[in-house]
This record gives structure tokens, C-alpha cells and sequence, in this order.
């Protein structure tokens, strides 16, 4: 502790903007130059050993920084000093005047990368709802990775639930970008986003990534959308399985936000679980009609859905058909096991007469076709990454 505020005191202090006497316009340019390089230097060392308790006490000097010299910071980003427009850059997104937007979005045409890079990442962390989306549009097609990551970064400031700047599309595609730290970054912009829209492209490509980070990030993508990405349930129960740790915890969290539970991260618990959820659904008993898969209102008479066991498909019998007995199936002979009839009664053979017992039918297994280790008791869909396919009956 005595060790971070002492850094905060060396931060705020090192380089005060009140000296002792005056200081030429040059003077005082350099001395918020190397003010902002002190501090990108600590911002990034605390980034790297996530250290949240210094990162608060960099960003607050940098933010006095910006209410200090924001007019220098601006003229330093607009001069012909590359490595001081990279920092100038930095600094003014931590800015909470909208002074700095206009610079930045014209330092994003900048053809250094690390300026370019800082200066979207930058505008973006300004929040400013009326930021326009062209800048991001532009560069979030770059030609280099971390231009393309720093783009994303900086969305992550504009968007969420009611707000994409119309750039979904453009995040979806990130996610089958070949450098990795961009697909990753594209899960943390939906995350905000939390759109039912993303649960399809992020099934199909990020869930069975071949990187653990991004499976990780993907399962908590699917968490904060939350009830609407119930779909992707058998998906997330088989990535419990998987060899990494984080990956496991990440699809564990995510389950219990979509169903609200508050279960252990088993796979066997949530497989149980799931495959009992999927012999009931829920229904208004004034109005039967009406069946949902999750609890809710009847969209009728808005009273609370019941959960209910489905009843099996039957073939609707004919008026002359007799009815038969849900419970009718095969009667044996518990001596003479050849003689089987179908309605209860006594055995034939000379010198038997014992009452026929209920033949107890033998239970089907359900298998995924291309992936026979996927076995369940009652009908439903493959959960291994990129298959959903229906379960079929395994052949004996």
C-alpha cells in the first residue's frame, strides 16, 4: 500500500505544472511531454501487472494532466514530433473536453501506426455519444493487427445494449480474424453489445476457437447476453470438459447467468439437468395451447406459466378403434419365456397357468451421428462445438 501511494505522490508531483518562475511556451510544450511519457510508461507497466490500485492513481494524474495542458497536448499532437504525437495522443483519452475529439479523429488519417492506433483507442474512450462511427469503420479494416484491436478497444467506450454505431456486422467478422488478441477484443465489444443477434456467429466461430483465450472470452460474450442465448446451453455444458481451466470457468459462469442457477460447474450436473429441462415445458393451465421452453407470462390471460412434463406424441385414435391402455405392452410367462402375448393373462403350457408378468421395454439411447461419444436418454441436440445435430436413436 505505502508503495502505490508513494507512486501516486512521485506521479502528481514529479512533474508540477507550477514552477518556480516563468517558462517559455517550448519549455512548458516539453515539460507536458515528458510528463505524458512518465505517465504512459507507468500506465502500461500497472496494465501489464494488473494492478488495479495503481492503474486508478495513473489515470488520475493523466486526467489533471488533460485539465492542466489540454491546448498544449493538442498543438504537441498536431506537430511534426512523431514520438510526441504518439503520446499527445495517448493522453487526450483520458480527457473529459470534447476539445480533444476533432484532433483526434484527424490523427486517425495519421500514416504512423502507433499514433493512428492510440488516437482511435483514445476517441473511442472519450465516450462522447455523437462520435462518429467512420473513423472505426475505416480502421477496423486496417491493414495491422493491433490498429485493427485498438479500433475494437475504442468501441468499447461508444457501445452497448441500444447502441452500435451500425458496426455488428463489421464485429462479427473480427471474430474470424487471423491475429488472436483482435478476435478476442471483438467478444469484449459484444459483451457490451449484448445483442441475441451475435449468439449464431459466436457458436459458429469463437466457441470452438483454437485459442483458450478466446473460448473463454466467447462463453462470457454468451453469459452477458444472457436469457437470449439459450441456445447455445449444450454447447456451453460440453466446453465444461475442456482442458483449460479458464475456459471451463468462463462457459460455468456464463450457464448460470443465462438460466439464472447458481449450480457447480460439474458437467455432469448441468448435463443431467439440461436433460431433464428437456422433457418439461412451460404452459397456462387456462390456455394449453400455449407452450413455452423457459418460465414467463401466458401472452393470453398474462398469468404465470406452469412448468409441466410434455406428454409423448400419440396418433389420434378413430372413433371405431378400441382404446388401449397407455400402460399395454408385452406379457410373459415368468416359466416358459417364449410365450408372450400382448394383453394380461395365464400361461397355456400344460400344467403352467401362471399369471403373465409386464415385459419392461428396454430404454433407447440417443447418439449424435458424428459424434457417437454424445449419448443421452431422452431425445435432443448434439452439444459438442459447431454440431447441434439431432440426436438419433442408437441402433442396438
Amino acid at each position: 500500500m505505502k508503495r502505490l501511494l508513494s507512486a501516486g505522490i512521485v506521479l502528481t508531483v514529479a512533474f508540477g505544472m507550477e514552477g518556480c518562475g516563468t517558462t517559455t511556451e517550448d519549455e512548458r510544450s516539453e515539460e507536458v511531454l515528458e510528463r505524458a511519457a512518465f505517465l504512459f510508461k507507468h500506465y502500461a507497466e500497472a496494465q501489464k501487472k494488473q494492478d488495479a490500485q495503481m492503474l486508478g492513481v495513473v489515470r488520475g494524474d493523466l486526467r489533471r494532466l488533460n485539465g492542466e495542458a489540454l491546448p498544449i497536448l493538442v498543438k504537441i499532437l498536431s506537430s511534426k514530433d512523431q514520438e510526441g504525437q504518439g503520446y499527445a495522443a495517448f493522453v487526450l483519452g483520458f480527457s473529459n473536453d470534447k476539445a480533444a475529439a476533432a484532433p483526434l479523429i484527424q490523427a486517425t488519417h495519421h500514416p504512423d501506426e502507433t499514433v493512428r492506433g492510440n488516437a482511435i483507442a483514445s476517441l473511442g474512450q472519450l465516450g462522447f455519444p455523437d462520435t462518429p462511427a467512420e473513423p472505426f469503420q475505416r480502421l477496423i479494416k486496417d491493414p495491422i493487427a493491433h490498429i485493427r484491436q485498438a479500433t475494437l478497444f475504442g468501441l468499447t467506450g461508444l457501445v452497448g445494449p441500444k447502441s452500435d454505431l451500425g458496426m455488428l456486422d463489421a464485429v462479427h467478422e473480427c471474430f474470424q480474424d487471423v491475429d488472436m488478441h483482435v478476435r478476442a477484443e471483438s467478444l469484449l465489444v459484444v459483451r457490451k453489445m449484448r445483442r441475441k443477434d451475435s449468439v449464431s456467429p459466436i457458436l459458429a466461430g469463437p466457441l470452438k476457437d483454437p485459442e483458450p483465450m478466446v473460448r473463454a472470452s466467447a462463453a462470457l460474450a454468451l453469459g452477458a447476453i444472457g436469457r437470449e442465448a439459450k441456445e447455445s446451453t449444450p454447447f456451453l455444458i460440453e466446453l465444461l470438459k475442456d482442458e483449460y481451466h479458464r475456459v471451463v470457468e468462463g462457459a460455468w459462469i456464463a450457464l448460470n447467468k443465462i438460466h439464472e442457477k447458481d449450480f457447480d460447474r460439474s458437467y455432469a450436473t448441468w448435463r443431467d439437468w439440461y436433460e431433464d429441462e428437456q422433457r418439461v415445458h412451460y404452459t397456462c393451465l387456462e390456455h394449453k395451447e400455449v407452450s413455452e421452453p423457459s418460465p414467463g407470462v401466458c401472452p393470453k390471460c398474462k398469468a404465470k406459466l406452469e412448468r409441466v412434463t410434455k406428454d409423448p406424441a400419440r396418433k389420434p385414435l378413430a372413433p371405431s378403434e378400441p382404446v388401449v391402455p397407455a400402460s399395454t405392452g408385452l406379457y410373459f410367462c415368468p416359466e416358459h419365456t417364449d410365450v408372450v402375448t400382448t394383453t394380461p393373462s395365464k400361461c397355456g403350457r400344460p400344467g403352467c397357468g401362471k399369471d403373465f408378468v409386464q415385459k419392461k421395454p428396454e430404454p433407447v439411447s440417443y447418439v449424435c451421428p458424428e459424434h457417437p461419444e454424445i449419448t443421452t436418454l431422452s431425445p435432443s441436440k448434439c452439444g459438442k462445438p459447431g454440431c447441434g445435430k439431432d440426436l438419433v436413436p442408437q441402433k442396438k
